[in-house]
């Protein structure tokens, strides 16, 4: 940069006992760092203070009962912290929202081991899905969707409107389960998971599902999208490589098998979201395991596990990609769905 300014360290703080490999959740001011604790028990949440990024300081923190499914178990509004967990302690398994609030102490200075407040439970949601496991959470300012699963898919709509006493108002029960819930306008939630037997809970083929969730005493099922019997997709996993605009959910897929899936082609499913329903517009093929997509004004850029490939969004004409890695020969790629 210029006058020798540069990328680099602008401040630093941290705390003892920490796991090695912390779930991280951010928002504006604050960086939060939550890892298992007293043996897979409970979990252990410490917040920092990063309203100055050349001052972090350590604020303080809280243990919850359960363990968390992913960073997406964690959320700030109003400046309160949700967090959904499971309780796998004892049988039956029960999910639960704890609310945190940041109480601060003025008579400590932020230093490691002397932390200026505390995150203080003040309020609870539990008995969410009794004998079941949270699949996915989702929380869109007042209001948190969590998907529990067992042998059948609960999604709970839950009222944070008075963080001291939030609520379940709302469950739909269907077969199968969401891995991942992303919140769309016009009341809608689209989810990407599973397919299940609703007698053994067996999991069966990749889909996407559209709910409406506009009455949040009343969530209905409006869609539900096949994938593939025998597909996976790394959204199930990782929310980086869904993909949402202008109407079409970039889904990618590949064989459900990981040795298939490293060594044969993967493609990327566009699937069109409107009020009335899901529908398959395109099947975008890409060398290697499908990653990522990138769509940049008219065109679309696939990341594959051996080549990025260019397609045009209108007519989906297949524009070129540039190689890192030799092709192979007997590729699989994924059918698009009837």
């Amino acid at each position: 940069g210029e006058n020798g300014a540069g990328i680099g360290e602008w401040g630093s703080v941290g705390v003892l006992g920490m796991a090695t490999d912390p779930t991280v959740y951010a928002s504006r001011d604050s960086l939060y760092l939550a890892a298992p604790h007293n043996w897979w028990r409970d979990t252990a949440i410490h917040r920092f203070d990063i309203s100055d990024p050349l001052e972090p300081t350590y604020f303080g923190g809280a243990t919850v009962t359960g363990q968390l499914l992913s960073q997406w178990s964690l959320s700030e509004h109003d400046g309160y912290l949700r967090v959904a967990t499971t309780n796998r302690n004892r049988w039956p398994w029960v999910s639960s929202v704890t609310v945190l609030e940041s109480v601060t102490d003025e008579s400590t200075d932020g230093d490691i081991g002397s932390p200026t407040g505390s995150l203080r439970q003040i309020g609870r949601v539990s008995g969410l899905g009794a004998t079941e496991e949270i699949k996915s959470v989702r929380f869109a300012g007042d209001v948190g969707y969590v998907v529990t699963f067992r042998l059948v898919d609960p999604l709970y709509v839950l009222d944070f409107s008075d963080p001291a006493n939030p609520m379940e108002v709302g469950e739909l029960k269907i077969p199968g389960f969401s891995r991942y819930l992303h919140p769309l306008s016009g009341g809608l939630l689209l989810g990407v998971g599973r397919d299940a037997d609703p007698q053994t809970g067996w999991e069966r083929g990749l889909q996407a599902t559209l709910f409406d969730v506009s009455d949040p005493a009343n969530p209905t099922q409006l869609a539900v999208l096949p994938l593939g019997d025998d597909a996976y997709s790394p959204v199930e996993h990782d929310h980086r490589a869904f993909r949402y605009q202008d109407g079409v959910a970039w889904i990618p897929v590949g064989p459900n098998d990981h040795w298939l899936r490293q060594n044969h082609d993967g493609a990327f499913f566009g699937v069109r979201v409107t009020s009335e329903g899901l529908s398959h517009e395109s099947t975008l093929r890409v060398h290697g395991e499908a990653r990522r997509a990138i769509p940049v004004g008219e065109r679309i850029h696939l990341l594959g596990g051996e080549e990025i490939r260019t397609y045009a969004l209108e007519d989906h004409e297949d524009l070129g990609a540039l190689s890192f890695a030799p092709e192979w020969d007997n590729r699989w790629l994924p059918v698009a769905p009837e």
